[in-house]
């Protein structure tokens, strides 16, 4: 599974839930590719428990001596910056396990472009999940920070405004489903400035918010050019996100917000909570 390409980075920060179901032999857990789609580096899982960073070609960059096991749910976090004698760091549920400085560039590229989980064979089996990636140009998370994962926080009521059209009930209904189901059920529009508001469900717990990031998905289905945008309602004002354009086909339409709007300040989780969320249609 190739992720979604971040733009050409020389350091990053990926943090994932995972459990490994069977291991008979070494395998790749994660792979990170450059802007030109070269292998540049690769965290490994060794059939004695121990986890082994290499470059492109597989020689050995560092070797874990802690292990991990099976049937375990483990979180990661791996930090690579990437250079002739950059940092590599990789922590499991917050311990470290690498830690150091090494050649992680093997190609001409000193960055990475996209990141892959796989094994190279069936004697590696794993699930993944929960995984939320940075690097140093963040305003609230820019550096090394275990434990950091998404929550998911779905549409549970109308907002403030509920301009489109429901195929049928009410506005949140259609968009309120677990997994997508596309056609379906959905909300639609053909009229600039109609906007669709919701509120979502409750951030429970003592948390550092990161991030907002909102999250919706949309297609056209005329041969007009189609623009949309996320809003964000926060004490009473509504917040543009970046105008994007609409396909044919449906697309994530992703709008991360570091900051609460209304204060400029990072998000508390009273701020989340008390926001509402949703699609404008811009032309």
């Amino acid at each position: 599974m190739k992720a979604r390409t971040f733009g050409s980075k020389g350091e990053i920060f990926i943090s994932w839930l995972q459990k490994f179901v069977n291991v008979t032999a070494p395998g790749t857990i994660l792979d990170l590719y450059d802007s030109a789609d070269a292998l540049q580096i690769s965290l490994k899982k060794n059939t004695d428990g121990t986890l082994e960073l290499v470059d492109g070609a597989g020689g050995t960059i560092a070797t874990s001596s802690l292990t991990v096991g099976i049937t375990t749910v483990y979180r990661y976090t791996l930090q690579v910056s990437i250079g002739a004698s950059n940092t590599y760091r990789l922590a499991v549920d917050g311990a470290d396990y690498l830690n150091g400085t090494g050649d992680t560039q093997y190609t001409g590229n000193a960055n990475v472009a996209y990141f892959r989980f796989s094994s190279s064979d069936t004697s590696l089996d794993f699930v993944v999940s929960d995984i939320a990636l940075w690097d140093t140009a963040g305003s609230v998370l820019n550096g090394w920070q275990t434990g950091v994962k998404p929550v998911v926080l779905r549409p549970n009521s109308d907002g403030n405004s509920s301009d489109w059209t429901p195929l049928s009930s009410t506005n949140v209904s259609n968009v309120d489903e677990t997994t997508r189901d596309e056609d379906s059920t959905y909300n639609s529009t053909s009229t600039a400035t109609d906007l669709d508001l919701f509120g979502f469900e409750t951030l429970s717990g003592d948390y550092d918010v990161f991030a907002v990031v909102s999250n919706f998905h949309l297609r056209k289905d005329d041969g007009a050019a189609r623009e949309a945008r996320d809003v964000c309602r926060q004490a009473s004002t509504n917040y543009n996100g970046t105008t994007k354009t609409v396909a044919e086909t449906y697309e994530n339409f992703d709008e991360i917000r570091e900051v609460d709007p209304n204060t400029s300040a990072a998000w508390s989780v009273a701020g989340v909570n008390s926001s509402e969320r949703g699609p404008q249609m811009v032309s």
